[in-house]
């Protein structure tokens, strides 16, 4: 596997709608095949539930 590279950092808002959309913040310059989630902090709470993380680009060839 190659090196991390942090496409950006985001905070859900919430009391914003239910579904959020956030834009990568740094551009990759070759293809991925992994995207990984980190939860910072979740209000305080003892756990976080995530009912869908989705990832949107094109396809490499």
């Amino acid at each position: 596997l190659g090196s991390k590279f942090l496409l950006g950092e985001y905070e859900y808002d919430v009391n914003g709608r239910a579904l959020q959309t956030f834009r990568v913040q740094n551009e990759l310059s070759e293809p991925t095949s992994i995207i990984e989630l980190v939860v910072l902090s979740n209000w305080d709470s003892d756990y976080t539930c995530l009912y869908r993380f989705r990832v949107h680009g094109q396809k490499a060839n």
